[in-house]
């Protein structure tokens, strides 16, 4: 039997909030079927206590911390947290609805089902939670993380209390949610669903999303730097002013999808496809995309220089200001072509089809003294 709200306030004030108010720590309760409404915890130490059945309405938490807690079949409704942080703690079937979030820290916990909706999310970080599984709904989340680190990390701290568990999982899905400056590192976007959401300048180093899934998504401003991303849909995503440096992207569809400003150094793009794509200001520089479609994209002040395009697609592409210099062409396809200003300073151009070069800059040579000056 649940206790009434005037029961459960009179306990939590003798028994809670006395205590923190009296600086001492919460240790080892065992909270059962018990609705807190209206409490206001500030500065309160929580130490392997247990919440079961739980209803937290109307409730201020700040500056908290709740250490090798466990929270089972708990809903908090329309509360905040300030700075708060749950330490080696585990949540199971647990729901947050219409709360307020900030500053908030998941350190080598265990979540497990947990639900999010219609909540506010601003600075939540999930560090080394080796077991994850949670849902947001309709929030709104921003500058948050999800850190997941190998056995290599952990090895060079080793003093640090890292949670060791086998089959580690971390499935995280959202739906009709708008984030900005989520933070994914390491993480395996196959544990990722999406459903109608918008995620803005994601940061995602070191990650795993082969074959995943991007289309019509947009990611503007976001990062990938060093990921790999073989064979994933981009089609109709909008991807302006993102970073993919360093990443492997062979075999990726961008086909229609806007890559305006983005970057693209010393990526790995082999039978890709940018049909299509807008790509103005692009820096492929230094990048290997053997075989890649780049048909009817529109490449205007793109820049290619030192990259390897053997054997690709340009034709009908536009190409006004853009810079191929000492990239290798050879075997590409520049046919119907609209080159304006373009550079193609010591390209490498073994049999290279063009339907005219009309556009292409003469060879500076005094410019290929300079640069090889620059490059001794």
């Amino acid at each position: 039997m649940m206790l009434s709200g005037d029961e459960s306030k009179a306990l939590v004030q003798q028994h809670i909030l006395d205590e923190i108010e009296d600086g001492a720590d919460v240790e080892g309760m065992h909270i059962n079927s018990m609705i807190w409404e209206g409490c206001e915890i500030v500065g309160g130490d929580f130490l392997e206590c247990i919440f079961e059945q739980v209803v937290f309405r109307n409730c201020q938490f700040s500056e908290c911390s709740f250490s090798e807690c466990i929270f089972v079949n708990c809903i908090w409704e329309q509360c905040e947290l300030t700075e708060v942080e749950f330490d080696v703690s585990r949540l199971k079937h647990c729901q947050y609805k219409a709360t307020q979030f900030q500053d908030i820290g998941f350190n080598a916990c265990t979540l497990q089902d947990i639900i999010y909706q219609d909540c506010n999310i601003d600075t939540m970080d999930f560090n080394d939670c080796q077991r994850f599984s949670v849902k947001a709904i309709n929030c709104h989340l921003e500058t948050s993380s999800i850190i997941c680190l190998s056995d290599e990390d952990k090895a060079a701290f080793p003093t640090h209390p890292f949670q060791e568990v086998e089959d580690p999982f971390h499935q995280f899905e959202t739906e009709g949610c708008c984030s900005r400056h989520l933070v994914l590192f390491k993480y395996d976007f196959n544990q990722w669903v999406n459903k109608n959401c918008q995620h803005k300048n994601i940061i995602a180093l070191w990650s795993e999303a082969a074959n995943y899934d991007f289309s019509h998504m947009d990611l503007t401003m976001s990062q990938f730097t060093e990921s790999n991303l073989a064979g994933a849909n981009f089609t109709k995503a909008k991807v302006d002013q993102c970073s993919f440096i360093g990443c492997n992207l062979n075999g990726t569809n961008f086909t229609s999808a806007s890559l305006n400003y983005a970057l693209l150094l010393k990526a790995k793009i082999a039978k890709s496809s940018f049909k299509w794509a807008q790509m103005v200001g692009a820096n492929l520089s230094e990048s290997s995309a053997l075989q890649s479609d780049f048909s009817e994209t529109n490449m205007e002040f793109s820049n290619m220089s030192g990259g390897q395009f053997i054997n690709c697609n340009f034709q009908k592409a536009m190409m006004k200001y853009t810079d191929f210099s000492y990239a290798d062409i050879s075997l590409a396809d520049f046919r119907q072509v609209s080159f304006y200003y373009s550079r193609h300073q010591s390209v490498v151009d073994n049999q290279t089809r063009y339907s005219s070069k009309v556009g292409v800059l003469d060879e500076d040579k005094q410019q290929v003294k300079a640069d090889l000056w620059l490059q001794s």
